[in-house]
C-alpha cells in the first residue's frame, strides 16, 4: 500500500459505477468505435478512469484515458477502444432480451491485462489492442483448463471476465487482500502490484476517499491478470520485490520529458516514460493543473 498526505482532501467525487448504478449517468453509443459520449444528469461529478470497460452498445468499449464529467455536463466526448471485433449490433442476453445499442448498461469490470492497457495508453493502437484481448483470454483459458471466450460473443473480454470459474478462483485473492486498506491505521492512497514476483504496475490518487472506492475493482483487475499468468509461475516467478524497488519505479525523474494532451476544458494527461517504466498524469485545471491520479506501468 502507498500512504502519505491528502493533497486534495476536499475533492469529492462518484465513481462511473456509483452513478450508473443511481441511474444518473448515461454512457451513449455514437456509432464511432474510438468515441462514446457521456452525460452526467446528477448533482456530483464523476470520475471515469482509462481501463473501466463499458458493456453494451454496439460493441463493448474501454475508456481510453482518465475524465471528469461535472455535474449537469450535457453530453461529453471521451475516447474509448473496442474489446469485442466481433460485434456491431444489439446483444441478446440470456434472459432472451436484447441490450441497447445506444447506450451502454454497466462498468462492473477493468481491463485485467497491463499488456492491453499498454496497447489502449501507450500505443494507442486499435489492432494491439484486439490482439492483446485475444492472448489474455488464451491465457485465462490455459490457466483454468478450458476456453473462457463465450459462445455469445467469443471476442468479448467482457464476457470473458463475467465467467463463472473466472469469479471463484479471484475471490481467494479479494479475500486475503481486500481488508488491508480498511486495517490501515494511516491515509492510504494508493498500491504498488506485482505479480509472479515481478513490479507489474501502481496507481495513486491524492484523495484516500476516491482511491477507497475503487480499491475493489482496481484489485479484482490485478487478481485476474495474476490469474491468467498462473500457469506460467513455475518457469516465470522473479526473485520478489522490494521496497526499494517500488520506490525507484514511483520517484521517476521530475526532469523527464513529457507528451501533454488536453481531453477535456478541465482535464490535461501527461506521460512521461523511461527504458522500465511508463507514467501517466491526470491532472485537473480547475486546481492549478495538479494530478489527481497517477499510473504506472512497469515495461
Amino acid at each position: 500500500l502507498i500512504t502519505g498526505p491528502e493533497s486534495m482532501p476536499d475533492i469529492d467525487l462518484k465513481t462511473l459505477e456509483e452513478a450508473l448504478e443511481e441511474k444518473a449517468f448515461i454512457v451513449h453509443e455514437t456509432g464511432e468505435v474510438g468515441e462514446l459520449a457521456v452525460e452526467n444528469k446528477s448533482e456530483f461529478e464523476v470520475f471515469l478512469q482509462a481501463g473501466d470497460l463499458v458493456k453494451g452498445g454496439l460493441q463493448d468499449r474501454v475508456f481510453s484515458f482518465d475524465l471528469i464529467v461535472p455535474a449537469h455536463s450535457g453530453r461529453v466526448a471521451v475516447g474509448s477502444f473496442c474489446v469485442e471485433s466481433g460485434r456491431w449490433r444489439n446483444r441478446v442476453t440470456k434472459q432472451g432480451g436484447a441490450e441497447r445499442t445506444d447506450r451502454f448498461n454497466s462498468a462492473k469490470e477493468r481491463l485485467s491485462s497491463k499488456d492491453i492497457m499498454m496497447a489502449a495508453l501507450h500505443s494507442r493502437s486499435q489492432s494491439r489492442v484486439w490482439e492483446e484481448v485475444n492472448t489474455f483470454q488464451e491465457e485465462l483459458g490455459e490457466s483454468l483448463g478450458r476456453s473462457m471466450k463465450n459462445q455469445d460473443s467469443p471476442s468479448s473480454l467482457q464476457l470473458t471476465l463475467e465467467q463463472e470459474e473466472v469469479g471463484l478462483t479471484v475471490n481467494e485473492y479479494l479475500d486475503d487482500l481486500l481488508p488491508l486498506v480498511e486495517k490501515s491505521a494511516e491515509t492510504v492512497l494508493g498500491y504498488a502490484c506485482a505479480i509472479n514476483g515481478v513490479l507489474n504496475s501502481a496507481e495513486i490518487y491524492t484523495n484516500s476517499r476516491l482511491f477507497r472506492k475503487l480499491w475493489p475493482r482496481l484489485l479484482r483487475a490485478n487478481a485476474i491478470e495474476a490469474l491468467g499468468r498462473r500457469s506460467k509461475t513455475a518457469s516465470g516467478a522473479g526473485p520478489g520485490v522490494g521496497i526499494d524497488e517500488v520506490r525507484a519505479c514511483l520517484n521517476q525523474p521530475p526532469n523527464l520529458k513529457a507528451k501533454s494532451r488536453q481531453v477535456s476544458p478541465r482535464v490535461r494527461i501527461v506521460t512521461r516514460e523511461t527504458d522500465k517504466v511508463f507514467l501517466q498524469d491526470t491532472c485537473d485545471l480547475s486546481r492549478g493543473g495538479a494530478w489527481i491520479h497517477r499510473n504506472y506501468l512497469v515495461k
